[in-house]
């Protein structure tokens, strides 16, 4: 059952409270530590797998806050990562609810399937405007960073389905 059922103020807090540690570890640790020369994005993932677990309606709240927390933190052009984070979770939205929940293999294939939509979403507006090319910005930073965040979604994903999570009753 989820913790936190038929209270939707008390879900928006927890999922508020998510967003808020991995914002918080990916201001700190990511940066410290890349893997390979390539930087997980911990929000992202962490985003895409709350909108794997919650509610639709939660989700525009879950991805708002993403959202705005990059663009003022790791700014950019500005409303880019707001707008590449609510398309990434409109998507997701319209698939998410369909799997079952204790197959931990299909939010890893869709973290990495989403964050490399993400990222070329990011291309188109960003990268383009340093001319950086495609190819050059796929292998280098749009593949790794997919199969990076697949890899910590596997992780993040069995760490918030026991805190979101508490008995066996999860439909």
């Amino acid at each position: 059952m989820y913790l936190v059922r038929g209270n939707f103020v008390k879900r928006i807090l927890l999922s508020l409270l998510i967003i808020i540690i991995a914002f918080v570890l990916q201001l700190t640790v990511i940066p410290i530590y890349p893997i390979f020369g390539v930087k997980a994005d911990i929000l992202l993932v962490v985003v895409i797998i709350l909108s794997l677990m919650v509610k639709n309606r939660e989700t525009i709240f879950i991805a708002l806050l993403a959202g705005l927390l990059k663009e003022a933190f790791f700014g950019g052009i500005f409303a880019v990562n707001l707008l590449g984070i609510m398309l990434v979770v409109a998507l997701v939205d319209l698939i998410g609810g369909n799997f079952f929940k204790k197959n931990y293999l299909i939010p890893p294939l869709i973290t990495g399937l989403f964050t490399i939509l993400h990222e070329i979403f990011l291309y188109l507006f960003i990268y383009r405007t340093v001319n950086m090319q495609f190819l050059k910005a796929l292998t280098d930073t749009i593949l790794p960073e997919a199969i990076l965040n697949s890899i910590l979604a596997f992780i993040i994903y069995i760490i918030l389905f026991k805190i979101l999570y508490s008995s066996e009753e999860y439909y």
